[in-house]
């Protein structure tokens, strides 16, 4: 039997060229898997019609004697919303050099550029973005249990974009962080990381590893993970 995760991953073009054959001749000689399809693409069309999009609005970074919080620079946006639009345009990403892989396939790593509430720019790895630009973090986890996704900039500031209260548990159905992110005006990159693991993982150690794998250097984080990464160009210092 075809599980769901297989069928989900059909419908994001996220699958190698024999499993989606096979899938495909499933769909043609089955009508439970053509059901069930019809279920997922149903259930997405049911979350976008109950949260659609919003217009976002940024707020003002906080001052340098403040406590530093989560994130730097954070957009408002609905989780389901944004995780229903960018699941229409998930498309296939080729492991790069720092990922590091538990079994089969492991999670995926979207970012995606909104230029408007209603359109989303998928980047990819080493793509040219400026200061201001919105980002909105996507994933596919593939049952991981676990994530932590952080950034760093050019100027070694990092930002916590998941977990929001400190539990890296990953709830029923992530797909999306509930914030897009405001690039700031740190020049050089931001890279992105996501890291899954099926136990506990801590967001202050995962911090502490993108401030010193930067721009190029492996992320060091202790226990059985996965990691994926995706670096923005943001233009020489």
């Amino acid at each position: 039997m075809i599980p769901d995760w297989k069928l989900e991953r059909y419908r994001l073009g996220e699958l190698t060229p024999a499993d989606h054959a096979l899938i495909a001749q499933a769909l043609a000689d089955e009508p439970a898997v053509r059901e069930r399809l019809a279920a997922l693409d149903q259930s997405d069309r049911a979350i976008r019609a109950a949260y659609p999009a919003l217009p976002a609005r940024s707020r003002p970074a906080p001052r340098e004697a403040e406590p530093p919080s989560p994130a730097r620079w954070l957009v408002p946006v609905l989780a389901l919303a944004a995780a229903a639009v960018l699941a229409l345009v998930f498309m296939p990403r080729a492991a790069g050099p720092d990922d590091i892989l538990m079994k089969g396939d492991g999670p995926v790593l979207h970012l995606f550029r909104l230029a408007d509430p209603e359109h989303a720019e998928q980047l990819v790895d080493g793509a040219r973005v400026k200061p201001h630009d919105l980002v909105q973090v996507a994933v596919a986890l593939h049952g991981a249990k676990h994530l932590v996704i952080v950034s760093v900039d050019g100027a070694g500031h990092t930002t916590l974009h998941w977990p929001l209260d400190g539990n890296s548990l990953a709830p029923v159905g992530f797909k999306a962080v509930p914030q897009s992110f405001e690039l700031d005006e740190a020049p050089g990159f931001e890279r992105f990381f996501l890291v899954t693991c099926d136990t506990p993982l801590s967001p202050q150690l995962v911090l502490e590893g993108a401030r010193r794998a930067g721009r190029a250097a492996p992320l060091e984080v202790p226990g059985q993970v996965a990691i994926r990464s995706l670096l923005l160009d943001k233009g020489s210092p």
